[in-house]
């Protein structure tokens, strides 16, 4: 089940590829953070590992970055609540 999911394009500022730093910040700890990277560099979607630092892309064309929120261990699907879970997603350029 997933408890939330945001949507962010990464759009190269210039033609040619571009570099970018993501990193999560203030990330709720009650929840799995996932992040996917559409399409992927390689092919389909791609996962990226943002809980253990920043994770460096060189894209050179518009790709959307899925973050979801994910239940940690057992969940029950039809369980409703209206908790907020956040995070700071930081995309910063790298020279």
């Amino acid at each position: 089940m997933t408890l939330g999911a945001a949507f962010v394009d990464l759009v190269p500022p210039s033609p040619g590829p571009s570099r970018f730093v993501l990193s999560l910040e203030n990330a709720d700890a009650s929840v799995r953070w996932v992040a996917q990277l559409i399409p992927g560099r390689s092919g389909d979607g791609e996962l990226l590992d943002l809980s253990t630092g920043p994770v460096s892309l060189e894209l050179s064309s518009t790709h959307t970055l899925v973050l979801s929120a994910l239940p940690r261990g057992a969940s029950e699907p039809d369980r409703r609540t209206d908790a907020r879970h956040s995070a700071t997603l930081v995309v910063s350029p790298r020279p």
